[in-house]
């Protein structure tokens, strides 16, 4: 890719990519995202100068997500932020856009701080010369977040694990598994992933790929390849099909996921009747037993990814009866609190009954509430009222503190409004801070999951 500049000034990023030989901007995926038909992507624009071609953007109100995770963070802060970044992964292959022209980068995704929705950049070019496939940056953001410690981190070894196991990567079983990290019930049949068929978030303004491709066609001497180009001699065989954008795979009219690399499939595909039945033959040759671990479904012996749920068939084996006897066998020993279906790598907790297709069954969980830890004890502090106060006065406080005088009598509120959260000092002799800086008296400030709170020199870490 050309070079990248950045310019901040106030809460306004100026971003623009100066493209380098052979880089050229693909007219398609411009229109795209200047349409604003482009849930998550930042508009962007072009200017031609002396020097070349230049991309440009500019960010208002947002925050990059290096200064988001700046602060400790919380398992549902971490998944939420992933989850959404899938979806825009996703949203980019179903309109037939390269994924590898996504800027995954801690400092060019941002974030809108109340709703904490993610906003990301979309360079539309081609001949892209300095590519990043997002499965390497799903991999490695972990490295880059400081984790809450008073939290159970067996979750960050899973996601990490992950990527060991599943290879390929394939974006739609990775939603699936951060969506059960997140507690999410995922139905196996019913479930289909933002971006696959039916009606999708961008409602009206979302128009056909394929009239974008038709209006660009006069500058479509700019785009290295047009995945959407028919050639008039093609065979009935391939109007019956749908290629896969991505490996250019032929897959079944009926699939949904490429069953090469796991993409998602254009929802409609022009289908013609008459096909010859020997050209179906090699084109498409006759199933073999090869069962989706999910969801049954049967596919090509020569599979790697289900046909109807994208799940990784990577695993599946026709295993014998004998092996299958034994398998039950040691998921019957392995423990009274889970039981672990070893052929779909999924746990289901507190039951012993193994019908429950792939899903993670979660008992009923109760009302949580936002929390402070206090730094020199390491207690943590259940922040369970609309008006929570602070101070060293047993009469007047929800919290009190008992040794050190620093901490006034009625020190400091956290003020809960919805799903918003504010520190109020109440006029205390030592001054309340909110990330070693102090706040003016009686007034509301916005807190976040990781800011750090000092009353005094009384040292806390709010978290939602």
């Amino acid at each position: 890719m050309g070079r990248i500049t950045i310019e901040q000034t106030s809460n306004k990023w100026a971003i623009e990519n100066r493209l380098v030989h052979p880089e050229v901007v693909n007219e398609r995926e411009l229109k795209a995202i200047t349409g604003g038909r482009m849930d998550g992507l930042i508009p962007v624009s072009t200017k031609s100068n002396k020097k070349g071609v230049v991309v440009k953007t500019d960010v208002t109100g947002l925050i990059p997500l290096r200064t988001f995770f700046t602060g400790v963070v919380n398992k549902k802060m971490f998944l939420k932020v992933i989850s959404q970044l899938i979806t825009i992964v996703k949203s980019c292959e179903k309109n037939l856009m390269n994924v590898n022209n996504l800027m995954l980068d801690n400092d060019y995704i941002f974030v809108e701080p109340r709703t904490k929705k993610i906003a990301c950049i979309f360079w539309p070019i081609v001949n892209n010369q300095n590519a990043q496939t997002p499965s390497t940056f799903f991999q490695e953001i972990p490295f880059s977040v400081v984790f809450n410690k008073h939290e159970n981190l067996d979750y960050v070894s899973s996601y990490l694990s992950y990527f060991k196991t599943q290879d390929p990567f394939s974006i739609n079983s990775f939603e699936k598994f951060v969506l059960e990290m997140l507690g999410e019930v995922v139905e196996n049949k019913s479930y289909i992933p933002s971006g696959s068929t039916g009606s999708t978030k961008f409602g009206e303004k979302e128009r056909s790929v394929k009239q974008d491709a038709e209006v660009a066609d006069d500058k479509s001497k700019n785009i290295a390849y047009n995945p959407l180009h028919t050639h008039s001699g093609a065979n009935s065989a391939m109007d019956r099909s749908k290629i896969c954008s991505k490996c250019a795979k032929i897959n079944v009219n009926s699939s949904m996921y490429c069953i090469d690399c796991g993409s998602t499939l254009p929802a409609n595909q022009i289908d013609i009747s008459g096909i010859l039945s020997e050209v179906d033959e090699k084109v498409y040759p006759p199933l073999k037993p090869s069962n989706c671990p999910t969801c049954k479904k049967v596919n090509e012996r020569s599979a790697k990814f289900c046909a109807d749920c994208g799940s990784s068939l990577s695993k599946t084996s026709t295993a014998s009866p004998k092996n299958n006897s034994m398998n039950t066998l040691n998921e019957q020993i392995s423990g009274d609190f889970a039981t672990v279906d070893k052929e779909n790598d999924t746990t289901v907790l507190g039951t012993h009954d193994h019908n429950y297709g792939g899903t993670t069954v979660l008992g009923a969980e109760e009302p949580t509430f936002p929390y402070l830890v206090r730094e020199k004890t390491e207690e943590k502090i259940s922040v369970n009222k609309p008006s929570f106060r602070i101070g060293k006065e047993k009469s007047y406080c929800d919290y009190f503190v008992l040794d050190n005088n620093a901490v006034s009598r009625s020190h400091a509120d956290i003020i809960t409004k919805g799903d918003r959260y504010f520190i109020v000092d109440n006029n205390s002799t030592n001054k309340t801070y909110v990330d070693d800086r102090p706040i003016p008296v009686k007034q509301e400030v916005e807190i976040f999951s990781g800011t750090k709170l000092k009353l005094g020199n009384e040292k806390f870490v709010f978290y939602v």
